[in-house]
């Protein structure tokens, strides 16, 4: 039967449905076959347990403020500064694509927002200095995904909503791997330039970098209000988000004048599908793992290694790692 699940789930992958659907019909499978004697109406429970977290509410909160940057002049004042300061390096172009994917989703908390932020005006300048298409296309998506390390992460929130986790433990953890990740971005873009033989562009003035960096001070507070909000006692994850939106209308709205009231609207419907996607993959991905949970399949799958490994805490957490980077190659990393 287990076998048969999980055929059945990379079928229905392979098909191109929607990660919701797969993970509602495993749960139908595992319940409707006896794999575990809960019915679906405990599965409904399970979901409405999945997305019943107040501290969700920082989720479409923090959305809506990436949307409202996005359309804004944050993210080109964010590119600029990190342009400046490092193009004059041996695959500048790509490292500051890394490097602004990891700015932008210090400023945003979504990989999403950043992919579009990001991708518009530094895909077609990657092609232009001779970079392929499939190495400006894997770098900008990938490394918006530093976004899910660097606070403020949505990813985070709702690891700490299933988890029962301090957020702002969650937020300081992750800036040290966030960066770790990034080192190693720059690395490879600059092995990726030297290989191609690709020149560096020219050193920025540094009358450039004062001026990138002065126009780009009012959108790095972001992070530091959010973060240093939350640790500073200000205010909790919920209340930092919505802060994050204020901060965002006054930067958009009344400083830079790029967004307008009129804008609001669209930018509102445009967060409330993501966020729906969000809380669909949550709520499905809660009764699924409880229903797999139930099933003891976890423990049939990963018993004998556990038991291998003992208290070996380095082959615990390799595991664990192996585990997370085949599961994320099918599913998305909110539901692994």
């Amino acid at each position: 039967m287990l076998i048969l699940l999980g055929v059945i789930m990379l079928v229905l992958l392979f098909m191109g449905y929607p990660m919701m659907v797969p993970l509602a019909v495993g749960t139908l499978f595992m319940m409707f076959t006896g794999m575990t004697f809960f019915g679906p109406d405990q599965a409904v429970t399970w979901m409405v347990t999945g997305v019943g977290s107040w501290v969700l509410a920082a989720v479409p909160m923090f959305i809506f403020a990436a949307d409202i940057l996005t359309k804004g002049h944050t993210a080109n004042r964010l590119l600029d500064l990190v342009d400046a300061f490092s193009r004059h390096l041996r695959g500048g172009l790509p490292i500051t694509t890394a490097a602004a994917c990891a700015v932008f989703g210090a400023v945003s908390g979504s990989t999403q927002a950043t992919v579009v932020a990001m991708g518009g005006p530094m895909r077609p300048r990657l092609l232009a200095k001779g970079y392929p298409d499939s190495f400006a296309l894997a770098l900008i998506i990938n490394a918006s995904d530093i976004a899910l390390l660097i606070p403020p992460s949505i990813g985070f929130i709702v690891y700490g909503v299933v988890m029962k986790t301090s957020i702002g433990d969650l937020f300081l953890a992750g800036i040290l791997p966030g960066l770790l990740v990034l080192l190693m971005f720059s690395v490879y873009c600059w092995i990726g330039a030297r290989i191609k033989g690709i020149e560096p562009e020219e050193r920025a003035s540094w009358a450039e970098r004062f001026t990138a960096l002065r126009r780009a001070i009012l959108p790095m507070g972001f992070p530091i209000l959010v973060v240093g909000g939350i640790y500073g006692g200000w205010f909790s994850a919920v209340e930092a988000s919505a802060v994050a939106v204020a901060y965002a209308l006054l930067l958009e709205v009344v400083i830079f004048r790029k967004v307008s009231i009129r804008d609001l609207g669209p930018l509102a419907l445009s967060s409330g599908m993501i966020t729906a996607v969000v809380f669909i993959l949550v709520a499905v991905g809660a009764a699924f793992s409880h229903t797999l949970g139930t099933a003891n399949i976890p423990e049939k799958l990963l018993g004998p290694a556990i038991e291998a490994i003992g208290t070996n805490q380095v082959a615990a957490l390799s595991l664990i790692a192996v585990a997370f980077f085949v599961g994320c190659m099918f599913v998305d990393p909110i539901v692994v």
